[in-house]
């Protein structure tokens, strides 16, 4: 988490990480993932894969079902650390405001021009997840393989 929080915008990196979320306590639910999160605004959502990737995203709004409209800003990031202890790290580039993404079905960081791809995405299960290549970030795939099953999931609030 220290190399990670290295890498936030520097008024996040001494902020207080609480734990909101997290599979193996809370189950896999996404009604329960809205629940835990709703309140915070700002927080990092990390994934793991079966390959042991550790990956996902700072966000800059609370994780609310907005029907099939993006939201959150460009001051998001998505990162990976693939599998190693250094994360690397990917900004947004300009272009399609499509950072966020929750609706009943599924979450989304970093949405591409391609309908339904994400750099990180999630179905309602939290379990089968997809990571593409996208414009607005120009990320590499996050996880070892487009399609990954979803092992561990954990949402922390940064609170200031």
């Amino acid at each position: 988490m220290i190399r990670l929080a290295d890498c936030l915008p520097s008024y996040y990196r001494d902020a207080q990480w609480e734990r909101l979320f997290n599979i193996h306590d809370h189950g896999c639910s996404l009604i329960t993932f809205y629940q835990k999160t709703k309140e915070y605004d700002t927080t990092v959502l990390i994934a793991q894969d079966q390959w042991g990737y550790k990956f996902g995203g700072f966000c800059l709004e609370a994780w609310k079902c907005h029907y099939n409209k993006f939201f959150g800003n460009g001051q998001n990031m998505l990162f990976t650390f693939k599998d190693t202890d250094e994360p690397q790290v990917f900004h947004w580039q300009g272009g399609g405001e499509q950072h966020m993404f929750a609706n009943e079905k599924s979450i989304g960081l970093g949405g591409s021009n391609t309908k339904g791809r994400f750099a990180f995405f999630l179905a309602n299960d939290l379990l089968r997840g997809q990571s593409v290549s996208t414009d607005s970030y120009q990320n590499e795939v996050l996880s070892k393989q487009e399609d990954f099953s979803c092992c561990q999931l954990e949402v922390w609030a940064l609170i200031d």
